[in-house]
């Protein structure tokens, strides 16, 4: 039907409009409503996806962390052996650096290959989630692998293709490729390692659950890198070289049927001089304040690779007074001690009765404990194998000791260096035979040794023998330095003699103008012989300089001693023990110094024979002394020859002389008092060298006349001789050998040599003067020789000695010239402040403030620190007992390892068997059974390597006891360290001391958080590989 309008049809058009609207409208709303609720989702995956990754990521901090572990376990497992026992060298050895690293990196690596939790995929699963802090995120093991690749098929890509690198393959359905282990583990691949984490959320119509997974591949690699395990560098190499250090001597009592023998070098110091940096007490008027400059010598690094720079420190090695030196000295265990530590109350505790508690042991110069202190040997039977030893002190054998000296490469025999103020055989002789009817036995030493002496080689004891197979270098020309010695207290300066001191007040304290008190006989290097039935045989050394002149010991007075059966003592007295020689001195007696060398004591009596003229005293500008108006019978001239006197006095009716009554004597005796004797030019020859070899030769020439009927050219000598006046037992001595004389040997000395060798004919006598040879000096970076025809020349080469000693004295070793150490010690010598008698080895290798820590804070023995590799540390301020208790039998002796330091004493109790290194500020006295004393460097680097790799504090503060392993804290204040403390949030109380707050903040340094830490510089990435990073794959 056809409309005739259009009514109506707005209104439709209206509503289909509307209707559109609406359903554009619907759809707005629609996609609206779509893209909220897709945001909602995103929002949640997003949320859900970073708790899984930050799971991935403590899952690789877990595989770190145990893998650090394992490198920490394989590094400590080395460590311990790193020293083993070669019996073919008969020594202990090091591994070296190579061999350390090549087992720490199959450690490791076969830690990880026979970790469990690498063998299961449901134990490395449960392992991951272990490390997981969220306990919604899941590990995924469904297509998980675990590969152990080959390392040497590894390093041959050419033979093997990846797939035959893998020895064992883990999957779901398999536990294994093959089922062997025999093979070097290159890596362990983990493949898969799949994350996942279901979270519902229900904050919109969006809500229900969100899946989100990560996955990523690991690798456990071999390191690529090698560790330092060498962490001792030369700062510390000579110290651990060394067994015993004694800076107040080295003492060895023990009975000669049981021998002891030390492997290690020795420094022994003696205990009476050149000790100004202990200041012993304030009370001294003398004590200076300044002992605390400090110079960096050299540097250290440590495991962790951080250098520190060495400072030396002129302090206190010893806690001893001045009143505990010259005093009664403990020298014995104390009964009921238990602790194996003698502190100042169990000082006046009944002593053992293996020990003695007396003045002998005083620290005075003046007993022969203390006189001959250094490396004082006193009957014993000792071999000593040694590249070094150093003793500013002496070198002593007496008593019938017996030693043997010398070093070794391997099998083979070599010379050892030894460096001394003197080198002493004395004391009483042993009776021979089981009835004591035999020849006596005295003392004895062979040296296979170069032998520098600054003072006397001296054999003043009978039936004793040195034999040298080297070199011998006496350096001592008279005109070095003095020693300085311990000085007085205020007190004792006041009272004098008065405490009968009288062996310090004798020693020079160094005064300035010289006294006769300073004793030249302990500045000039001379051989002699005073010894009946003795000899020195030179006859291997290839090398011989003396640059001193001997002396005529004018103050000393020795007791005579008796044999009565098996016993040796005095003849009044006590006669039920055996007593030693005892020595007196006087300080108002001079020593006579002679025209030799090397000198035999019956050579003396050329020096103007008893009775031999008239005296009288005349006084110059020089003060007192004597003319000789020779006896008429000294001038007759034998008609075959000339008279003895006139041949080198001119003026024979005033001849000058001195006289000198010895201590305890009544009796003058005069010598020939060259000095004025010359500047008279009342001279045939031009020296008292010169004149001493003339005239001793022809000395001998007569005594070898005088045994026969026949007439001699000086009759007044031989009738000297003949009537057998009881001053010549006094002057008989044995012999000298000296070096052969061939173009390979080098001799060299200031005054005459006097050779006496024993024939079938009697003795034959060779008196001569060496100055015309070329010599080389011995220390190190000197020029290979030295022209010795002038004195200049002789003297630089004894003053090259001199200081080369000094650098010994300090390093342990021989120094070169320009090196930081030898121009430290030159400064430190020529300093007026310090000078030769502040040098000590301790002080170079030691930081003595922090020597005053106890090692061990928890456990009874606080003094002894027991590492885990089951070596000990003993660090202490008082005296130390070595203990049978501690030890553990080996080889049937009873065994002791470690490292002892302690300003105080140390003392050996039933350990036959010591290796290690003791350092003691005072005296070590060896005795008790010992039976072997040997160094061990490589343990002590090993101990020092467990020290830094300890989480430990107390191994810490035991550490920093050495120089070089001092911390950052050291020298903060206390208010400073509080500080430090406040910054790292570290808990402390206001009255913790120093000490305390360093141990603090050295344990938060250790540990930090409680979260395990590398063992040095090495962090787990450089082993833990994480690769192939996907997100939400199947």
């Amino acid at each position: 039907m056809n409309k005739k309008d259009s009514k109506g049809s707005g209104i439709i058009l209206v509503i289909v409009a509307l209707s559109f609207l609406g359903i554009i409208a619907g759809a707005l709303l629609t996609a609206a409503a779509y893209a909220y609720r897709l945001k909602v989702v995103d929002y949640n995956s997003k949320d859900n996806f970073h708790f899984v990754e930050q799971a991935m990521d403590e899952v690789y901090a877990g595989l770190g962390t145990r893998t650090s572990n394992a490198m920490v376990e394989a590094y400590s497992t080395v460590v311990d052996e790193m020293v083993y026992f070669d019996t073919t060298k008969k020594t202990y050895v090091n591994i070296g650096s190579d061999v350390a690293n090549q087992r720490f990196k199959d450690y490791f690596m076969n830690g990880i290959k026979n970790d469990t939790a690498y063998r299961s995929l449901a134990q490395f699963s449960k392992l991951c989630e272990s490390f997981i802090s969220n306990d919604s995120v899941k590990v995924i093991s469904d297509n998980m692998v675990i590969e152990f690749w080959d390392e040497d098929r590894m390093k041959n890509p050419g033979l093997y293709s990846a797939e035959d690198c893998v020895r064992i393959r883990i999957t779901t359905g398999s536990d294994g490729k093959t089922t062997t282990d025999n093979f070097t583990l290159g890596k362990i691949v983990v493949k898969n390692v799949r994350l996942q984490r279901t979270a519902n959320y229900s904050r919109s119509s969006a809500s229900g659950s969100f899946t989100q997974t990560v996955s990523a591949d690991y690798e456990i690699v071999r390191p690529e890198f090698d560790v330092n395990f060498n962490t001792i560098d030369a700062n510390k190499s000579s110290l651990f070289d060394y067994c015993l250090v004694g800076d107040s001597g080295v003492e060895i009592n023990q009975v000669k049927s049981s021998a002891i023998s030390i492997s290690g070098n020795i420094y022994g110091g003696a205990d009476f001089y050149d000790k100004d940096y202990n200041l012993y007490g304030v009370t001294d008027s003398d004590t200076k304040d300044n002992y605390t400059q400090s110079q960096t010598i050299s540097s250290v690094t440590d495991l962790s690779g951080k250098t520190t720079d060495v400072k030396v420190k002129m302090q206190p090695v010893t806690n001893r007074t001045t009143n505990d030196l010259y005093n009664a000295r403990l020298a014995g265990l104390v009964t009921g001690n238990t602790d194996g530590i003698l502190d100042s109350s169990e000082k006046t505790d009944t002593v053992d009765a293996a020990f003695v508690n007396n003045d002998q042991y005083a620290y005075n110069g003046y007993n022969a404990n203390s006189r001959y202190s250094g490396l004082f040997i006193n009957g014993a039977k000792v071999n000593i194998r040694a590249k070094n030893i150093v003793v500013p002190g002496t070198f002593a054998i007496l008593n019938g000791a017996d030693v043997s000296v010398y070093n070794s490469n391997g099998t083979t025999v070599s010379k050892a260096a030894v460096w001394a103020d003197n080198v002493v055989l004395d004391g009483y002789t042993v009776p021979g035979g089981t009835s004591g009817s035999d020849t006596p036995i005295g003392s004895s030493a062979l040296f296979v040794a170069n032998l520098h002496v600054k003072d006397d080689l001296e054999v003043d004891s009978d039936y004793s023998k040195v034999e040298l197979v080297g070199s011998y270098y006496g350096f001592g020309n008279g005109t070095q330095v003095n020693r300085k010695f311990i000085p007085l207290t205020a007190t004792d300066k006041v009272n004098g003699h008065k405490d009968d001191r009288v062996g310090i007040d004798i020693y020079n304290q160094g005064e300035t103008p010289a006294t006769s008190s300073e004793r030249a006989h302990y500045k000039s290097s001379a051989i002699i012989m005073n010894g009946e039935h003795s000899s020195i045989d030179l006859s291997q050394a290839n090398k011989l300089f003396v640059a001193g002149q001997a002396y005529i010991e004018l103050s000393a007075e020795h007791k005579d001693m008796v044999i009565a059966g098996n016993e040796i003592r005095y003849a009044a007295g006590d006669t039920s023990q055996v007593v030693k020689d005892v020595v007196s001195y006087d300080s108002r007696v001079e020593d006579y110094k002679t025209g030799e060398s090397v000198a035999v004591k019956s050579n003396q009596l050329i020096y103007i024979p008893t009775g031999a003229g008239t005296y009288e005293e005349k006084t110059d500008a020089k003060g007192t002394y004597y003319t000789i108006k020779l006896n008429s019978t000294l001038l007759t001239r034998d008609s075959s020859n000339y008279n003895l006197f006139e041949a080198f006095f001119s003026n024979t009716d005033a001849v000058p002389c001195k006289g000198i009554k010895p201590a305890g004597s009544n009796r003058m005796y005069y010598f020939f008092d060259f000095d004025r004797i010359f500047a008279e030019d009342n001279k045939s020859y031009d020296s008292a060298d010169e004149m001493a070899a003339a005239y001793a030769q022809a000395y001998m020439d007569e005594l070898q006349k005088s045994s026969s009927a026949a007439s001699s050219n000086f009759s007044p000598i031989r009738q000297y001789l003949d009537e057998g006046v009881i001053n010549e037992e006094q002057f008989k001595a044995g012999t000298i050998i000296k070096p052969d004389e061939n173009l390979s040997n080098e001799v060299y000395t200031s005054g005459a040599l006097t050779s006496i060798v024993s024939t079938s004919s009697g003795n034959d006598y060779d008196i001569y003067l060496q100055k015309d040879t070329t010599i080389s000096s011995p220390t190190e970076g000197a020029s290979d020789t030295i022209k010795t025809s002038s004195v200049a020349n002789a003297m630089s080469i004894a003053n090259d000695i001199t200081k080369h000693y000094d650098y010994v004295r300090f390093t342990l070793d021989d120094a070169a010239e320009g090196s930081a150490e030898a121009d430290f010690v030159n400064s430190l010598v020529t300093s007026a402040t310090y000078g030769r008698s502040s040098i000590s080895p301790i002080n170079r290798y030691f930081d003595m403030p922090n020597w005053e820590v106890k090692p061990n804070g928890t456990a009874s023995d606080e003094h002894v620190l027991q590492l885990s590799s089951g070596y000990k540390v003993w660090m202490s301020q008082e005296d130390i007992i070595l203990d049978a208790s501690d030890c553990v039998v080996e080889n049937g002796l009873k065994t002791l390892r470690g490292i002892v330091v302690t300003k105080g004493a140390v003392y050996f109790n039933g350990v036959e068997n010591f290796e290690g290194l003791i350092v003691a500020g005072d005296k070590i006295y060896v005795g008790n059974g010992v039976k072997s004393i040997s160094a061990n460097p490589e343990m002590c680097r090993a101990i020092i390597t467990e020290l830094q790799t300890e989480k430990d504090p107390d191994a810490e503060k035991v550490l920093r006891a050495f120089n070089g392993f001092s911390t950052v804290y050291d020298d903060l204040t206390v208010d400073q360290l509080k500080a430090a403390c406040d910054d790292k949030g570290i808990a402390y109380d206001s009255s913790d001391s120093k000490e305390v707050l360093i141990t603090k903040l050295l344990s938060y340094d250790k540990n930090g958080d409680d979260t395990v830490k590398d063992i040095n510089t090495i962090d787990y990435s450089d082993v833990v590989k994480y690769s192939n990073w996907m997100k939400n794959v199947e």
